[in-house]
């Protein structure tokens, strides 16, 4: 399990410093590797359809405080 939640903290920083599109990239991989778990699945789900959803608006992107 440790590798794609490694990639979805990955995302989320590079989130936070302005790179959507990369963070998308290593969504896409945490995703398609079959060893996730269920939370990571959705906690990588969830932060996509955000980035994509700032991008569809412009690409705004608005660093998120953490929990």
């Amino acid at each position: 399990y440790a590798v794609p939640e490694v990639l979805v903290n990955a995302a989320e920083i590079l989130h936070r410093l302005g790179q959507s599109e990369e963070a998308l990239k290593k969504l896409d991989q945490a995703l398609k590797d079959s060893k996730h778990s269920p939370q990571t699945d959705s906690r990588a789900r969830r932060m996509k359809i955000r980035i994509e959803g700032e991008l569809s608006q412009g690409g705004k992107n608005v660093p998120r405080k953490t929990r």
